[in-house]
This record gives structure tokens, C-alpha cells and sequence, in this order.
């Protein structure tokens, strides 16, 4: 025997009411757009949060580099800070070195004066200082006066002498007052 199928189909509805063939296909081409779109969305969606979890390690560990940074940054801060206070005291010390030196070669010049000036001269005053040197003597007699400025200006000690005076008494004899420019000015 040979089974044959029947459509069984019984309609109940009006004819009004009967269902379209351009609705129905319209219908399951929206059914098919709402599931790829909600596929779509579920796949946009996952894309979105590994993006978002990414770029938060991203951010996490710029924000660690920063710290990091700041960090390296104060320690620089205070070895500048130190660095300037060695920079300053050490131009302090070599300007009170330097200082030193020109007070030790002054000294050395007054006692290189004071041993080699003619010794009837009597040296009153001997001022020495970084700009020039003064220095006030008196002689009994022109020939020891004569003596003691051509020793100050031949022991290469000053290159210039000027006489700021010149005074006599019989009973004292020539007072002279002297200003000096040091060779190590002119240098």
C-alpha cells in the first residue's frame, strides 16, 4: 500500500484575515536581521570590553611608570639641590684660595721689602692690597732717598710708582708718601 499525504489543512479564519506570502517573507527577513544584529552586538560587545581591559593594563601600567618617574624625578631634584650647594662652596673655596694666594704673595712682597730696603730709610707705613700697595717712608738725606725709590721701582715688584707726596724737615728729613701698581694687576 501506498501511503499518499493529504494536506490537512483547515482554515478557520476569513479570508481577510488570511496571512500574506510578502508579509511573511517580510516578517522572517526581520527575524533574520534581528539575529545577525544580535550577533553583532554580542560580538561588538566582546571587541569593546577586551579593548576597554587592554587599554586599562595600558593605563595601569603607564600610571606605574609615572609614579616610577616622579619618583627618579625628587631623588634629581635634591641631588641638583646638593649639586649646586657643592658647585657654590666650591667657587667659594677657590675664591678664598685665590684670595689666599694674592694675601701670600703680598706678604712675601712686604717681607721681601722690609729686608731689602735701603736701612737709613725707616718705612712708616706699608699698606698692601689687591688693587695697589701704599707704601710712607722717611730718609735723612736725598741720597737714601734716591736709594729707596729706585729699589721699588727696579725690584720688578710694581711696574708703575707714583709720589702722592713729597715732604722735607731739616730735622726728619724727606717723608714720602708712595702709591704702587703690582705687576699682577697688569697680568
Amino acid at each position: 500500500m501506498v501511503k499518499v499525504k493529504q494536506k490537512n489543512e483547515i482554515n478557520l479564519l476569513p479570508s481577510n484575515l488570511m496571512k500574506n506570502s510578502g508579509f511573511l517573507q517580510f516578517a522572517q527577513g526581520l527575524k533574520t536581521l534581528a539575529l545577525v544584529g544580535s550577533v553583532l552586538l554580542v560580538i561588538a560587545t566582546f571587541v569593546v570590553g577586551s579593548v576597554m581591559l587592554i587599554n586599562s593594563n595600558k593605563i595601569n601600567i603607564l600610571s606605574a611608570k609615572r609614579n616610577n618617574l616622579v619618583v627618579q624625578v625628587e631623588a634629581l631634584n635634591e641631588q641638583e639641590q646638593q649639586h649646586f650647594i657643592i658647585k657654590d662652596k666650591t667657587s667659594k673655596i677657590v675664591a678664598i684660595k685665590s684670595e689666599n694666594q694674592e694675601v701670600g704673595n703680598e706678604l712675601n712682597t712686604a717681607s721681601q721689602i722690609y729686608s731689602a730696603f735701603p736701612k737709613l730709610a725707616l718705612i712708616n707705613t706699608l699698606n698692601l692690597s689687591n688693587k695697589g700697595s701704599e707704601v710712607s717712608f722717611t730718609s735723612p738725606d736725598s741720597k737714601t732717598l734716591a736709594q729707596a725709590l729706585n729699589f721699588l721701582v727696579d725690584k720688578n715688584f710694581y711696574i708703575k710708582v707714583f709720589i702722592s707726596s713729597l715732604g722735607f724737615s731739616p730735622l726728619a728729613g724727606y717723608r714720602v708718601d708712595t702709591e704702587l701698581v703690582s705687576r699682577a694687576l697688569q697680568l
